[in-house]
């Protein structure tokens, strides 16, 4: 059963990409070349308090019930209203849940504990809060979360948690850690940590590393220096173990340099002919579970990008960003843009999103008659085949 990404019932969940600014310089981040280099599509942008009571407007504001500060390049906490937006929209729906993820090493104790105040006497579970993108101790943190200083991201920690001490019974917030091979050993120890705080311990294992499918090898993940040698060459510094996968299965070969040419993406990663003829002639059943609705689970979410966009979801906002092709033809004609003449009713009643978004999934772009014709990123992103995915890689451009 292919679910139709048609909104004909009320948005009630929001993702936000409330600022592409970022303060880490993380190696699997979409905002730069490896730790490296910041792509040339990085715009210092961000979402204000006007945007959301101008523009987005109080009486939407007051329907949606999960909010998620996360985004694809920045970290909200980088965007220099985000108390005031959070405390804008707890007035608009006391009820609402605001999840708010964070490396925690930008700003200081003073923006932390204001931000703090804003989850006292909430819990976790309705109301929301701060998950921390924390992997590891001050001895490894580092290694992945290139940039962020632990001095600064454990007073950060330490002065959020100070003002939230008469908080309800229930979890204050979590600690999300990503696995790697130089982590593994410290999970014990961080548990004790999270229950000292009263927090959420969610262990995830890290994405970003690629695999060699001839030789069954994974590539190690390389880390370059962000500041470029007099040779105007970005230095690697170090690589990246995966977590559970033995040495001799490893390959570390990368490049002892990379030039300014890894800031810029070229227009888009598919073959779009390639990768048709390649799903009929193997007559692949696509069936695309959209991330973005969810009919039994009463969910239907729309992406905010931080240059005032307004997307379907994450994946298509990544995609635009790199200049993809085909989404290109299917937005270039309309504008999903919000302003105040371009409001929130306007977008999403526009044929983008109530038909166009929706023929994508089920494979009738382009008012095809003979031959299936996908959105390639939705594909990509939330075919129900995860090996789907895994096989169009090898046809992308």
């Amino acid at each position: 059963m292919i679910s139709i990404c048609m909104y004909n019932k009320p948005i009630n969940a929001v993702h936000v990409e409330v600022t592409d600014r970022c303060n880490s310089e993380c190696p699997a981040c979409a905002r730069s070349a490896m730790g490296g280099p910041v792509k040339s599509f990085i715009k210092n942008k961000e979402l204000g308090i006007k945007h959301f009571t101008d523009f987005i407007g109080k009486k939407f504001c007051s329907q949606i019930k999960h909010w998620n500060f996360c985004g694809n390049l920045g970290d909200p906490s980088n965007a220099q209203e985000l108390v005031e937006i959070v405390e804008f929209l707890f007035t608009c729906n006391p009820d609402t849940k605001i999840d708010i993820r964070t490396n925690g090493g930008a700003r200081n104790t003073k923006f932390w504990k204001k931000l703090g105040k804003q989850f006292k006497n909430k819990t976790f579970e309705k109301n929301g809060g701060v998950i921390w993108s924390i992997d590891g101790l001050e001895d490894t943190n580092h290694i992945y979360r290139k940039n962020v200083r632990w001095s600064n991201l454990w007073k950060n920690f330490q002065s959020y948690f100070s003002v939230m001490e008469d908080n309800p019974a229930g979890s204050k917030g979590a600690w999300e850690f990503l696995l790697f091979d130089h982590n593994k050993h410290q999970i014990s120890e961080i548990k004790k940590i999270c229950e000292s705080f009263n927090l959420e311990f969610r262990c995830k294992e890290a994405f970003g590393f690629n695999k060699n499918i001839e030789t069954n090898e994974t590539y190690t993940m390389p880390v370059y220096d962000r500041i470029p040698d007099e040779n105007n060459l970005y230095k690697k510094l170090y690589s990246i173990k995966p977590f559970d996968i033995d040495d001799t299965k490893l390959n570390d070969n990368h490049k002892p340099h990379i030039d300014e040419n890894y800031k810029y993406v070229r227009g888009g990663p598919y073959d779009l002919e390639l990768i048709e003829k390649y799903l009929v002639d193997n007559n692949l059943n696509i069936d695309i579970n959209c991330a973005s609705v969810s009919e039994t689970e009463n969910f239907y979410e729309i992406f905010l990008n931080a240059d005032g966009a307004v997307y379907p979801c994450c994946f298509h906002a990544s995609k635009m960003q790199i200049g993809d092709g085909q989404l290109k033809s299917m937005y270039n004609i309309y504008n999903n843009y919000l302003n105040k003449v371009n409001t929130m009713e306007v977008i999403l009643s526009s044929s983008l999103f109530t038909e166009v978004l929706s023929d994508g999934i089920s494979g009738n772009l382009n008012n095809s008659k003979n031959k299936k014709s996908f959105c390639m990123t939705c594909v990509d992103s939330c075919a129900v085949d995860k090996n789907i995915s895994k096989q169009l890689s090898t046809l992308k451009i």
